[in-house]
């Protein structure tokens, strides 16, 4: 899995004390002190600093790959309507990764995101390529569940 297709480490904030710190070790490639920043911020409940930390779980970056951790920070920031929680919950749901595969709730969640508008320019491009590629491949009787499930 590629960081294209689950998201991109973000942190898009005006950079403070700790998130300095973490963008820096991501950008040296020094996995273990950015973990240690992410967290940091991610328990003082910066929601873009718990997806950061997931993704390093979600990916194995510095990390051994653990989709569990990786979902447990996906939801923690959920509930706080970030929308890459939503688009890589769906991810994980689509792929099967430390849940079984469900592609009626990955597409539900694709296009939360994309309907509410959640996330930045990148995450709803993510969002619309993901629930493009769900329409794509599944059956009509698949996407009619998914948005009746929404109660569309």
């Amino acid at each position: 899995m590629t960081a294209a297709v689950v998201g991109c480490l973000l942190v898009t904030q005006t950079p403070g004390a700790g998130v300095q710190e973490a963008v820096a070790a991501m950008d040296s490639g020094d996995y273990k002190a950015a973990l240690a920043a992410f967290s940091q911020l991610a328990d003082a409940g910066d929601d873009k600093a718990m997806i950061s930390v997931a993704l390093l779980y979600h990916q194995g970056k510095g990390v051994p790959l653990d989709y569990s951790k990786a979902m447990d920070w996906y939801l923690k920031a959920f509930p706080l309507g970030n929308g890459d929680a939503y688009n890589n919950i769906g991810v994980m749901h689509r792929d099967g990764h430390g849940v079984p595969v469900n592609r009626r709730i990955a597409s539900a969640l694709f296009l939360i995101t994309h309907m509410r508008g959640l996330g930045g320019e990148a995450t709803q491009y993510r969002a619309g390529r993901n629930l493009q590629r769900e329409a794509a491949e599944q059956s009509k009787e698949d996407r009619e569940a998914a948005l009746d499930a929404l109660g569309l």
